[in-house]
């Protein structure tokens, strides 16, 4: 067995957006899909508020260097939707709660979050995109 010494470095970069209003809408959404509740989480977790012009919170973000399936596990357990940039861009993460759909995405995170799930037909398998429960999800994260 090998003994390091000093600073080991073994991250990667992660941001998460949590989107007051169903994101991917056209003409844009008018209601909101978080709960004050919802908020009240996410703020204690520590995601900043993104504000508009008039002061009206718009999103939610969140960034770190590792360990984004810490905040992943917190947002599905509360059942909060998200979009997630993991390991520098390399692959994506989409909760959307109304289809009890996870969605990671090697090759397409970008097409998904610039163009929502219409992107993608959710019935067919599509190499670099896959397709959870929440439940299956969470499952999944504790191998």
């Amino acid at each position: 067995m090998k003994t390091r010494y000093g600073f080991v470095s073994n991250s990667s970069s992660s941001s998460f957006i949590v989107s007051m209003k169903e994101r991917h809408v056209y003409p844009i959404p008018k209601e909101n899909v978080l709960t004050t509740e919802d908020s009240k989480k996410l703020i204690e977790y520590g995601f900043n508020e993104i504000k508009d012009d008039s002061g009206t919170i718009q999103e939610f973000r969140y960034e770190l260097l590792c360990n984004q399936d810490n905040v992943i596990e917190f947002l599905l357990k509360t059942s909060i939707p998200f979009e997630a940039e993991c390991h520098y861009g390399h692959y994506h993460v989409f909760y959307y709660p109304k289809e009890d759909l996870v969605i990671e995405a090697y090759n397409y995170g970008n097409e998904i979050s610039t163009y929502g799930t219409a992107f993608i037909n959710l019935n067919e398998e599509t190499q670099g995109i896959k397709k959870f429960t929440r439940m299956e999800y969470l499952e999944e994260m504790k191998i």
